[in-house]
């Protein structure tokens, strides 16, 4: 009868953890879809270009200058 109480008891604690997870999986990717984590995430992305946009700029430019 142990041995039921403890698999049991395993049982319970996987399936409250699982949708503990689920909960949360479920939170964030539905925080993403909204208009303003939409806008969020154009927003990171346009300053992710622009900072490599300028990284290459300096570094083209660079070259250039290697070249003189």
């Amino acid at each position: 009868m142990l041995k039921r109480a403890i698999w049991f008891s395993i049982g319970a604690a996987a399936g409250s953890l699982g949708s503990a997870y689920a909960y949360t999986r479920v939170r964030d990717t539905h925080g993403r879809d909204t208009a303003d984590g939409l806008a969020d995430s154009m927003a990171e992305m346009a300053r992710r270009v622009g900072e490599t946009l300028r990284e290459a700029e300096a570094r083209l430019g660079a070259e250039l200058d290697a070249r003189r």
